[in-house]
Formats: C-alpha cells, sequence, structure tokens
C-alpha cells in the first residue's frame, strides 16, 4: 500500500509527510495485532504474507491521525481525554472504573474498530483464525 493507493482510491486526506510518518507505525499495530491472534505455527514474518490489509491500513491511519496522530503511537491518544472542564462547565467521559476503550485500542494504541473488522475477516477467509490445527 502506498501514498497513490491512499488518496485516488481510498480518498484518504492524510498529507504525504504525515502518511509517510504513519505508515510504518500503522503496519506493525495491525501485524502486532495478528501476530496475537493466529497459531505459532502461522506467524509470518511480514504483513503482507498474511492477506490484503490495505483498506484496514487506510482506516487506522486515519483512525491514527484522528486520535494524536504519531503521539498516539507514544501512549499520547485523544482516547485518553476524561475530563474538560472550564468555568461553570465539566464535560466527563465515564470513568476509569466504567469506561471500556478495548474496542476502539491495542495495547494502548488507538486502533480502528472498522479496520479491527476487516482484519479478522480477512484472516477467515485465509483460514487463519481457525482453532483446529492442519494435520
Amino acid at each position: 500500500m502506498d501514498y497513490e493507493y491512499y488518496n485516488a482510491t481510498y480518498k484518504g486526506e492524510l498529507r504525504k509527510e504525515e502518511f509517510d510518518k504513519l505508515l510504518p507505525k500503522a503496519k506493525l499495530l495491525i501485524k502486532s495485532f495478528i501476530d496475537d491472534l493466529v497459531r505459532t505455527d502461522q506467524l509470518q514474518k511480514n504483513l503482507d504474507e498474511y492477506g490484503d490489509f490495505d483498506e484496514a491500513l487506510c482506516l487506522e491511519l486515519d483512525y491514527l491521525d484522528q486520535n494524536g496522530g504519531i503521539a498516539a503511537i507514544n501512549g499520547s491518544s485523544d482516547l485518553d481525554l476524561r475530563q474538560v472542564q472550564s468555568s461553570g462547565y465539566t464535560f466527563q467521559v465515564g470513568t476509569d472504573a466504567s469506561a471500556n476503550y478495548d474496542d476502539r485500542s491495542y495495547k494502548g494504541i488507538p486502533f480502528s474498530p472498522l479496520a479491527r473488522s476487516q482484519v479478522i475477516t480477512e484472516l477467515r477467509k485465509k483460514g487463519l483464525l481457525s482453532l483446529g490445527w492442519n494435520w
């Protein structure tokens, strides 16, 4: 997947500079997610060996950009915002005890729920989420 695909086919809006910074991180994030799902005998060295994740990568790039950009990779995600307060006004999004952000992050990094769904679908199509052993 390259910037031309992201820009022309997917119709993404990231500038090339930001795209170039985020793409390797998004690839690593998706590969790490996959590595945690598949059996050890199915682990691959590169993301491309698992299947076609171009659209999932585009979705993840946009999600990372919308939730802190490169800072989100380094542990400073906009998803961490819990409360905003100004004179006489407070807005709060859940509490640490009640909020469940697992569906919007992976290992503390913002992870697009739609990208997650596409990754799982691709892995199912490739037969990589089977619990049985291939004898």
